[in-house]
């Protein structure tokens, strides 16, 4: 499985490549230790609706770029689960940011909580998955998983070439 982390400007900025078994919530910090700068808003599926991952995403500090003892906020937008409750208790256990959500969400409904958060900015990295698939193809061409982390790590870097040359507008005709 791929997992990618890309900018505002479609920009691939790190990828990981596991095996169909890999836990999803486990790749964040990867992804994380490969960015080379920082970011204001973390954004995923529901699949990585987990405490760890706040927490995780929440410690990460770019020492190159933010001074170790700076304050930093980073929004993270995760769709809850079904089954999703707010805590009273302010722990670190307890991510506050998604105590937040769970009650924003059952005071104005998800898509309100989805226009709020800026969540429906996730669709850009289903438009990388989908030039991915399109350019490269669905399947892998090398056989060993060393090889196969070589190919899509180029992959993505020709796909940032590509973005750089400059992305198409797109208009409705009438």
């Amino acid at each position: 499985m791929l997992h990618i982390a890309i900018n505002e400007h479609q920009e691939i900025l790190a990828c990981e490549l596991t095996n169909k078994h890999a836990d999803d919530k486990k790749q964040v910090s990867k992804l994380l230790t490969g960015l080379h700068n920082t970011y204001d808003k973390f954004i995923a599926d529901g699949n990585y609706d987990d405490r760890k991952v706040y927490l995780t995403v929440e410690k990460h500090k770019r020492t190159k770029y933010i001074k170790v003892n700076e304050a930093r906020h980073c929004d993270i937008v995760i769709p809850l689960r079904i089954n999703a409750w707010a805590r009273k208790i302010k722990t670190r256990i307890c991510p506050k940011q998604r105590s937040q959500h769970v009650r924003y969400q059952a005071e104005h409904g998800r898509i309100s909580w989805q226009k709020a958060t800026g969540y429906n900015e996730r669709a850009l990295v289903e438009v990388a998955f989908y030039r991915y698939k399109k350019i490269f193809g669905k399947m892998m061409h090398s056989t060993s998983f060393k090889n196969q982390t070589v190919e899509v790590a180029l992959a993505c870097k020709a796909l940032n070439i590509m973005t750089a040359l400059g992305m198409p507008d797109t208009f409705i005709v009438r």
